[in-house]
């Protein structure tokens, strides 16, 4: 099985730790490991002799790239948000309740059987794992709430910006002037049109 970890921390070891402890057990049944990870990490996972891609600090549209390249290049049967790993990690920072934990370890089931039926214990969940119903599969919880939204001057990119996809034109406007990148091409200059896509595109016409 093909398995990757993705760690976020840049400066938190601790999270990086419990990865690569439960990489070395992993290891052990002939799991193929890689490491998506902040640059900051990259040496101790090289040394502990595994795959380990950089993640490009503060770009999101880069990561998405580097995220579809290791997606068809290294095929992983199983992808692990290390910050999962940690139970009161996950609960204290993204509001992971025990309820969501038990959902993840029945999808998790069919491709790491023995390693789901340990969890299951852990958590001391109620009745069989083998026994429990498949989850309902709700579409609006796949939906980005957050985008990285390209932004032209006169037509072409000159960066991005994260916003929500419910966020206005205003919004968005406010943003490309306080992003370097892009405030430097309106520097001086007048606005004389917006095209604003929410969710696609910002277009800022200036003279």
């Amino acid at each position: 099985m093909n398995v990757v970890f993705i760690v976020t921390s840049f400066w938190s070891f601790g999270e990086l730790l419990i990865a690569v402890e439960f990489a070395d057990e992993l290891i052990k049944s002939g799991d193929k490991i890689c490491f998506i990870a902040p640059p900051t990490h990259k040496n101790t996972i090289l040394k502990k002799g595994y795959i380990c891609i950089s993640l490009v600090p503060k770009s999101r549209q880069l990561n998405r790239i580097l995220f579809n390249e290791v997606k068809y290049s290294f095929k992983p049967d199983l992808v692990i948000l290390s910050d999962f790993l940690n139970y009161n990690f996950a609960d204290r920072h993204y509001g992971i309740t025990k309820e969501d934990l038990k959902t993840f370890i029945i999808l998790l089931n069919p491709v790491a059987p023995h390693i789901t039926e340990e969890l299951w214990e852990i958590l001391e969940l109620e009745g069989y794992l083998h026994d429990t119903t498949w989850p309902v599969y709700d579409e609006e919880k796949t939906k980005d709430k957050v985008i990285a939204l390209p932004v032209q001057v006169n037509g072409k990119v000159r960066g991005t910006i994260e916003i929500s996809i419910d966020d206005s034109q205003d919004v968005a406007r406010e943003k490309a002037k306080a992003d370097d990148n892009i405030s430097r091409f309106l520097e001086g200059k007048q606005i004389v049109k917006e095209i604003f896509v929410a969710g696609k595109i910002y277009n800022i016409v200036v003279k």
